[in-house]
C-alpha cells in the first residue's frame, strides 16, 4: 500500500461489483424488492428516480517512510426510470476529484468526469424473466501524467473503499438474463447469469514511455439468491461465482486473474421501533496468475485474496419522516501470493434519513475508519461522509 511512485505494491485488487449493477440485487429485485426505494408517485410529474449527493472519503496513512493523506470528493448522479410497462432503464455518472498529500508540500490530484454507465432491463411476458443489457460510455478515459497515474494506482486499493476507484476504462458491454419467483408468501428465489465484454484502452507505461493498449479479460458470472420471511424477521442470502479470462497488453499475455466466489448472509428483525441487522459476507479468491516480470506490472483493477467481513446496523423511526441509525464493520483482507493487500478495517457511525415531502428525501452518513495494512507495517486512520438527496421515490 505504499504510496510513493517507486514504491507501490505490484498486486491490484479485485472489485466484486457488476458494470452497471450487481445483476443480483436486479434479480432479487424483482421478487421482493417492495422492501427498498421504490419508484412510486411521479415527483411533480417527473416519472422517475433520481439520486445525487456527495461522498467524501479521506485516509492518513503512516507509513515507516512518513505519513500520506489520500483524499476524493466524488458527485454521483443515479437516474432509473421506465420506458414501458415492461422496459427499464438506469444511468449512472460521477464527477470526482482525488488528491494524494505526501507532506512537505508534495502532492499530486486526478480530477475528472468518470465512465458513464448505462443500462436497460426488459421483462418477457412471463415475469419471472428478465433480460438485460449494460453499456459503459468511456467519458472518463484520457492520457494521464505521471503525477495523476500516481493517484489513479492508489485508488483502486480494496481496503481504501473509495467510491470511485477508476476514472476511465473501455467500453464494456454486459449482456445478462435474471429469474426471479416468489414461491410462496414465505419464500422467494432468484438467478442470474451475465457477460461482460470488456473494451481496449490505453494506459500509461510504468517507464513513463508513451501508453501501452490494455486489453482486459471478459468474465462471466452466476449468481443466485433467496428471502426467507419468519414474521418480524428477515433472512437473506447470496452467491456469486466469477471467472476471468486473460488480460492483455501490447498483444502480450499479463495476467489471468483467479476465479472468485463471493457469499452473503444478512438477518434483520424489527425491534425498539427500529430495524436491527447483521450480517456477513466472504470472498473466497483463487491464485492470480501473472506472466512476464511481475514487477513491471501496472495494476488497473483489485485482484488480491480472500475477504471476511462482519456488519450491524440498527436504523430506528423517530416520527413519520425521519430515520435515525447506525452502522458499523469489522473486515479482515488475506494476503496474495506477492506479500501484500493484507490487513484490518473497521467502519462505524451514524445516518439519518429525512423525508422533506412525498417523494423527496435527504439522506447523512458520517463514518469514523480505522486500520491496519502489511502484517501491521501501515496504520490508516480516516473518515467518511455520504450526503445526498433523492427524488421520486417513497418509503
Amino acid at each position: 500500500m505504499s504510496l510513493r511512485a517507486d514504491e507501490r505494491s505490484s498486486t491490484p485488487f479485485q472489485v466484486v461489483t457488476g458494470l452497471v449493477i450487481p445483476l443480483m440485487l436486479l434479480t432479487a429485485g424483482l421478487a421482493w424488492g417492495q422492501g427498498a426505494a421504490s419508484i412510486g408517485e411521479p415527483f411533480w410529474r417527473l416519472p422517475a428516480t433520481i439520486n445525487a449527493g456527495l461522498e467524501f472519503r479521506t485516509w492518513s496513512i503512516s507509513e515507516p517512510d512518513g505519513t500520506s493523506d489520500l483524499t476524493q470528493f466524488a458527485y454521483p448522479v443515479y437516474v432509473q426510470s421506465r420506458l414501458g410497462d415492461n422496459l427499464d432503464y438506469s444511468c449512472l455518472f460521477n464527477l470526482a476529484s482525488s488528491s494524494l498529500d505526501y507532506g512537505g508540500g508534495d502532492s499530486n490530484a486526478l480530477r475528472g468526469l468518470t465512465d458513464g454507465k448505462l443500462s436497460v432491463t426488459g421483462h418477457l411476458p412471463d415475469p419471472r424473466f428478465s433480460l438485460g443489457a449494460g453499456l459503459r460510455l468511456p467519458t472518463g478515459e484520457s492520457e494521464l501524467d505521471a503525477e495523476q497515474d500516481n493517484v489513479a494506482q492508489v485508488l483502486i486499493d480494496r481496503m481504501l473503499g473509495f467510491h470511485v476507484k477508476r476514472y476511465g476504462e473501455g467500453m464494456d458491454l454486459e449482456l445478462r438474463v435474471g429469474f426471479a419467483e416468489a414461491r410462496s408468501p414465505e419464500l422467494a428465489l432468484a438467478a442470474g447469469i451475465s457477460y461482460q465484454l470488456k473494451g481496449d484502452f490505453d494506459v500509461r507505461n510504468q517507464s513513463g514511455a508513451g501508453t501501452s493498449t490494455y486489453e482486459p479479460g471478459n468474465e462471466l458470472s452466476i449468481s443466485g439468491a433467496a428471502h426467507l420471511q419468519l414474521g418480524e424477521r428477515q433472512v437473506d442470502a447470496s452467491l456469486r461465482w466469477i471467472t476471468f479470462a486473460v488480460d492483455r497488453r501490447d498483444g502480450q499475455d499479463e495476467l489471468e486473474e483467479g476465479r472468485q466466489l463471493g457469499l452473503t448472509a444478512d438477518v434483520s428483525q424489527e425491534i425498539m421501533r427500529g430495524v436491527l441487522a447483521v450480517g456477513a459476507d466472504l470472498v473466497f479468491k483463487d491464485d492470480t496468475v501473472i506472466f512476464g516480470d511481475g514487477e513491471e506490472l501496472a495494476p488497473i483493477r483489485d485482484v488480491a485474496g480472500d475477504i471476511f467481513r462482519l456488519r450491524g446496523s440498527f436504523d430506528g423511526r423517530l416520527d413519520q419522516a425521519t430515520a435515525l441509525g447506525g452502522s458499523v464493520s469489522l473486515a479482515w483482507f488475506g494476503e496474495t501470493d506477492a506479500g501484500t493487500g493484507d490487513g484490518f478495517l473497521f467502519e462505524g457511525g451514524p445516518h439519518l434519513v429525512r423525508r422533506l415531502m412525498p417523494g423527496l428525501e435527504l439522506h447523512a452518513r458520517w463514518l469514523l475508519l480505522s486500520g491496519n495494512a502489511e502484517q501491521n507495517s501501515i496504520d490508516l486512520s480516516g473518515q467518511a461522509i455520504s450526503l445526498g438527496i433523492g427524488l421520486g421515490g417513497t418509503r
